[in-house]
């Protein structure tokens, strides 16, 4: 349940953020960016019946750690984003996303039904409902409030690290831009950059949460008998 709760709540941050930067930073409409975050529901529903037979052949917590790796390995691709980057190049790790997420939901629940008797997993699926939703409300305060830190420390970082602004803010009026449109301009430039460096720190933020979650799933017991996908549900 630590497991699913910590990689749920990364997995909410990483869904609550991109959107976010996409709508703020690229100049996405609210509707290009949700095409862009829910684009992973295609291999997810491919992949879902594959991920349920391997359940049965392999130790589900191989499977789960696999499937938080590559959520993991998929946010450092994300690191990669530019301001130039196409919608095709930025939708792809998030497609490739899907059948990770499977590998995470579908074996960890059944291993939380098959860690204890079956007149308590009402129980375990109750709590297990609740720490996953409280993780990703906690997750969602977390990240928006870390983002926000980490755009002004970066765009005081980039002002700090200015040389020429004058030179360019001259540039920009001998080019026929009134001063304060200038000043304007360059100050949106420093905002954009730091929006940009301050998601690509969330990203790697929540890339280490996978990788802890990953981690933590060896100290689940492994299961006795056959996991029961329904259970719980």
């Amino acid at each position: 349940m630590v497991t699913l709760a910590v990689a749920f709540g990364a997995f909410f941050a990483s869904v609550l953020i991109l959107p976010l930067w996409l709508q703020q930073n690229m100049g996405y409409t609210a509707t290009w960016a949700g095409y862009a975050t829910s684009i992973m529901g295609v291999l997810a529903l491919i992949s879902s019946p594959l991920v349920g037979k391997a359940v049965d052949k392999f130790d589900p917590r191989l499977i789960v750690s696999l499937g938080v790796v590559g959520m993991g390995l998929v946010m450092l691709w994300r690191q990669t984003f530019t301001l130039e980057h196409t919608f095709v190049q930025l939708v792809l790790p998030t497609l490739m996303f899907g059948p990770f997420l499977v590998m995470l939901i579908v074996p960890v629940t059944g291993i939380v039904m098959a860690s204890v008797p079956v007149n308590e997993q009402g129980n375990a699926a109750g709590l297990s409902n609740f720490l996953r939703t409280l993780a990703g409300a906690i997750a969602s305060a977390i990240v928006q409030t870390g983002w926000a830190n980490s755009m002004r420390e970066n765009q005081t970082e980039l002002v700090g690290g200015m040389r020429q602004q004058q030179a360019a803010l001259d540039q920009m009026v001998a080019n026929g831009l009134p001063p304060q449109t200038a000043l304007s301009t360059l100050n949106g430039i420093v905002e954009q950059q730091s929006m940009m460096l301050a998601t690509l720190d969330m990203f790697h933020a929540i890339a280490l949460c996978f990788f802890f979650a990953a981690m933590l799933i060896w100290l689940a017991p492994k299961p006795t008998g056959p996991i029961d996908l329904s259970a719980g549900h």
